[in-house]
């Protein structure tokens, strides 16, 4: 934006100032707004909301097409109290819709609903009460407050709507909150205060915000430095805890107090309180939740969001897989089989080798770090898996043969079935002689065994591919997959005992690489702790390391990969993929994963062994 004085001319970022409306000015380009200082304007909320209904249509009308859930049990904000939810109905007796609240509780937790509390809830003005003796904490007020000037009777808060000590409603209940946030018509979102802070600026309800917006006048006309921008709403300590997560994510529309100020977020618009009504600047980076709607199991994508969990804080260690599991039903629905703690089955034997990312424990949620080596497009590097074993699990150390359940990796079973080019093509899917257009600076393409001689697009997928899939179209239907977690892991493979240290001669860093009895670099290995110590290169032989192989793969790369010296030619390398394992009474647990090449692992002295992971 710039503004033009005389002969001075005075440029702004976009994004960071905002020309005031003038509504005296005809067709005046300004799209910024004076705010009231202390309160916030909810007429203009409950426009976003009329707008986003009647013009946007089916594009922000369940996005994840996900069957609609009903909760167990909803606030009443009429009647002030909690009612079941299937009590909750329109005039023609279809469910209500409801509003969500999503906060987190700071240093102090409060009132949490139980089957003792269930009777009393229901009283009509109970929550009146609870209010006025402090046991409830103010957001939930101002939430309530909220939902009726929205417009709408009922509201979803987990403090009052999972009923603790009723077993197997509030683990339905914990185990859909996913589903019950994308359900809800609007998630109302505090990234400013904790659930005692709360909404401030709502006149009569809490204390004054406080907002001061910083003015700049030339002329006649008045600019304003903006509190926000497109990351603003990623920031803070709610975008910290693992629990707000997924609400989050699964919110198909968004009400957010930021900075003092009111946004909101649907799938298809973004505005702000401090811009006219309609007017938007920017939009943030879309979540990648979205791709599996598109019916493909994106590893990178899956990554992304796997990984931005694991960098989230969790009160309680049990509480990883739970704050994540509506996500994960979710993503069940692109990837067959759906996920054992965090890992794709149908990747399973790969995503054994992934690493974890972040803080959290490496036996709770873990994150991929490549992709499946499936979408052709100008790389120096493909990677393929092929399974060495069969992989079973079971909730006990010691099972018998009908306490297992075998874990089927799908997609290596199947991938041959893919790469046979006599057979008809999948429908949606064009076939391309050669090799894509996009390929530059000299470089060839790397194609793994069975493809080169042609390329694959399908209509609802972006890029190239090296050979066509099944691709389903997901809908409300669509069932979900949620296997039983169980935590231990059993195969027959073989294992070895090498010595790890580090090479300070590499030039990407410190890598631990992986030596054998005769001083040689065989592989490599990542620790899952960061902190791990290793001996230098010059410390003969190194940490003694117990490996165990998980997987064979073979690379089709344009360099070497010890030595990184990139030429242009295609080179073939083969691995095996272990897991740096500890013993403690005959159960292994991992410490770290990487690679030996395939010609030196079967040099050396080899057990076969029954492998149990914990």
């Amino acid at each position: 934006m710039s503004l033009r004085f005389g002969n001075a001319k005075l440029v702004f970022n976009s994004t960071d100032y905002l020309l005031v409306k003038q509504d005296t000015v005809t067709q005046h380009i300004g799209n910024g707004c004076v705010l009231d200082p202390d309160w916030i304007d909810i007429d203009k909320a409950k426009q976003w909301k009329e707008m986003c209904l009647s013009f946007h249509g089916p594009k922000c009308h369940n996005p994840m097409r996900i069957r609609p859930t009903q909760p167990a049990w909803l606030i009443d904000v009429q009647q002030n109290c909690i009612l079941p939810g299937k009590r909750c109905l329109k005039t023609n007796g279809d469910p209500a819709p409801f509003i969500a609240l999503s906060y987190r509780w700071g240093e102090r937790t409060g009132f949490q609903a139980s089957k003792n509390h269930l009777k009393v809830l229901q009283r009509p003005g109970i929550l009146k009460s609870l209010h006025a003796s402090d046991q409830l904490p103010p957001i939930i007020r101002h939430a309530m407050y909220l939902t009726s000037a929205l417009e709408e009777r009922y509201l979803w808060v987990d403090a009052l709507c999972i009923i603790h000590g009723h077993t197997a409603e509030t683990e339905s209940q914990l185990s859909s909150m996913g589903a019950i946030y994308a359900s809800a018509i609007i998630t109302i979102i505090s990234l400013d205060h904790d659930a005692w802070g709360g909404f401030p600026g709502l006149k009569g309800i809490s204390n004054p915000r406080g907002l001061k917006q910083k003015f700049i006048r030339f002329g006649d006309e008045m600019v304003f430095a903006r509190s926000t921008d497109a990351f603003s709403m990623w920031g803070g300590a709610y975008h910290t805890r693992g629990w707000t997560y997924q609400e989050f994510m699964m919110a198909q529309r968004r009400l957010w107090f930021s900075c003092k100020e009111l946004h909101w977020k649907c799938q298809c618009s973004m505005w702000h309180e401090d811009m006219i009504l309609g007017a938007e600047l920017n939009r943030e980076p879309e979540w990648p939740l979205t791709t599996f709607v598109y019916n493909f199991a994106d590893l990178r994508a899956l990554s992304a969001i796997v990984t931005r969990f694991n960098n989230r804080q969790l009160k309680y260690d049990g509480d990883s897989l739970p704050a994540i599991s509506g996500v994960l039903s979710i993503l069940s629905r692109t990837f067959a089989g759906g996920f054992l703690y965090g890992l794709p089955e149908m990747f399973f034997d790969r995503a054994l080798g992934w690493g974890n990312i972040g803080t959290q424990a490496a036996d709770s949620i873990w994150a991929c770090s490549r992709q499946s080596s499936i979408q052709c497009k100008f790389t120096i590097l493909v990677m393929e898996t092929f399974p060495i074993t069969e992989w079973y699990t079971s909730s006990n150390a010691n099972p018998d043969k009908n306490g297992l359940r075998r874990i089927y990796s799908t997609w290596f079973t199947q991938r041959d079935e893919f790469k046979d080019f006599t057979r008809p093509l999948p429908e949606g899917w064009t076939r391309h002689e050669g090799q894509p257009s996009d390929a530059g600076g000299g470089e060839p393409y790397a194609f793994p065994d069975g493809c080169g001689d042609a390329f694959f697009t399908h209509r609802s997928l972006p890029g190239n591919w090296y050979y066509p899939f099944p691709v389903t179209e997901i809908h409300e239907s669509t069932p979900t997959c949620l296997p039983k977690q169980t935590p231990y892991i059993f195969c027959q493979t073989k294992s070895a005992c090498l010595w790890l240290r580090l090479n300070y001669k590499d030039r990407f860093g410190y890598t631990p690489y992986i030596y054998n009895e005769s001083g040689n670099i065989v592989g490599e290995l990542r620790s899952y702790d960061r902190e791990e110590p290793f001996p230098e290169s010059d410390s003969v032989p190194g940490r003694p390391v117990d490996l165990v192989a998980i997987y064979r793969s073979k690379r089709y790369a344009a360099y070497r990969t010890i030595e990184r010296q990139t030429d242009h030619t295609i080179k073939t390398e083969e691995r095996y993929q272990v897991l740096w394992v500890v013993w403690k009474e005959a159960i292994a647990y991992r410490l770290g994963c990487g690679y030996v090449r395939k010609e030196e692992w079967e040099k050396l002295d080899l057990k076969d062994i029954s492998l149990v992971l914990g």
